[in-house]
């Protein structure tokens, strides 16, 4: 790839040595601190997939800090507060509770959100519980709602003196996040007792392209990393770590589709491994997955081009797959006249020049005697939407949704599969 500019080190390897895999570009909403693309690229020496991205850590820690969609109680994960989620929190505690019998154990979860595993703990008498979540907010919630200790830290902000070692620390669905994996792995190490464990979580790179929610959604904002059982093992084993589980878990999403997470346990014992496995199949399965996203891309462009140049165009669900729609021809040519998020965290903030709101506020501004036309971005979420869309506008005619589009491709008899 021309005038390639490498950013990153490989975060398990720390080699230099990558190969380009695929360029994903962002539409953002204006002084967003994240950068709006970045090129996804494989470690030549252990087979790791990542972002080749030019934010700094201070830029990650600053979005979720002020920006968490985690706050969001109908869209937010790791609070428990939806079936799908409860369920997720529900399955991963019984899990502890099965493999740590000693109620006495002090439990730390990172990234806890609004408490929803910390919550499910205590329900099982793990009382010696803490959370740390970058979001003040997210804290506050937890402590009331679940009366246990937390505080508000990136983990790279974490004050050991006040919130001592622990036995166990939970580390689900955060990794994926990181910009500095092994510096990350070395505050893991200093928060540790003597042979304390981690639990690990994350999407799992290898099976992406078995169900595809959105288009390119694995390759977001927020993920940087991608990780498979062989990368779990070749990170934790190389930084003195002792493999106890490691495998795939499967659970349901709001959609109702399955998700695929790589999970492991792995317990401290400073017995370092400089042995690197590579992944035999990992570059075979995310080409899989980019192929098959980009086909439901190209069509989703295609419907968007049906649209009348000369009407306003509505677009409501601002997230990772309007971000790059955002960024399309298709839809650049159309006149968006309103963005439309329930998020309040988006409240008043532009996105090509446009103002963020709310649908209420909509309705409140909106002239019912215009005709528009209204694009859903959200497929996981696009039922509701659209009920309520009907609901309070039932005369507009045109409400455009992806999800059957992506519904097509999850059919098993399809030639796509």
């Amino acid at each position: 790839m021309n005038n390639f500019v490498l950013y990153r080190k490989c975060p398990i390897c720390e080699s230099s040595k990558v190969r380009f895999l695929y360029k994903i570009d962002f539409e953002l909403f204006e002084n967003h601190p994240l950068a709006d693309g970045y090129e996804l690229v494989v470690c030549k020496d252990c087979s790791f997939i990542y972002a080749n991205v030019k934010s700094t850590q201070k830029d990650f820690d600053r979005y979720y800090e002020y920006l968490s969609r985690y706050e969001d109680d109908k869209t937010c994960t790791g609070g428990g507060l939806t079936e799908y989620d409860r369920n997720r929190l529900n399955d991963l505690s019984n899990y502890i509770d099965s493999t740590f019998k000693n109620k006495k154990i002090k439990i730390l979860d990172i990234g806890c959100a609004k408490g929803g595993l910390l919550r499910m703990l205590k329900n099982k008498e793990f009382y010696n519980i803490v959370g740390v979540d970058p979001s003040l907010n997210c804290v506050k919630e937890t402590v009331k709602s679940v009366g246990c200790d937390a505080y508000k830290y990136s983990l790279f902000e974490l004050n050991l003196n006040s919130i001592g070692k622990f036995d166990l620390v939970i580390f689900s669905h955060v990794m994926e996040h990181l910009l500095d994996v092994k510096l990350a792995i070395n505050i893991l190490k200093n928060i540790l007792n003597e042979d304390g464990f981690i639990y690990i979580e994350c999407p799992n790179a290898m099976r992406y392209h078995e169900i595809i929610h959105a288009p390119f959604q694995e390759f977001n904002t927020e993920h940087i990393n991608h990780f498979t059982e062989n990368s779990f093992a070749n990170l934790f084993v190389n930084n003195g770590f002792k493999k106890i589980t490691l495998g795939n878990r499967v659970f349901k999403i709001s959609s109702g589709d399955k998700y695929n997470a790589v999970f492991g346990l792995f317990q401290f014992e400073d017995n370092k491994c400089n042995l690197l496995s590579k992944d035999k199949d990992i570059i075979i399965a995310i080409n899989k997955y980019i192929n098959k996203s980009q086909i439901i891309f190209n069509e989703i462009e295609n419907r968007i081009a049906t649209l009348n140049n000369s009407m306003p165009v509505i677009i409501y669900g601002l997230g990772q797959l309007s971000y790059k729609i955002l960024k399309s021809n298709y839809i650049k040519e159309k006149n968006i006249k309103y963005l439309i998020d329930n998020n309040p965290i988006n409240k008043g903030k532009k996105l090509k020049g446009v103002p963020i709101t709310s649908f209420q506020e909509f309705l409140e501004s909106y002239n019912r005697q215009e005709d528009i036309q209204i694009v859903i971005m959200s497929t996981i979420y696009e039922n509701v939407i659209r009920n309520e869309i009907i609901d309070k506008l039932p005369s507009v005619k045109t409400i455009m949704g992806f999800s059957d589009i992506v519904e097509k491709r999850h059919n098993p008899s399809s030639d796509y599969h």
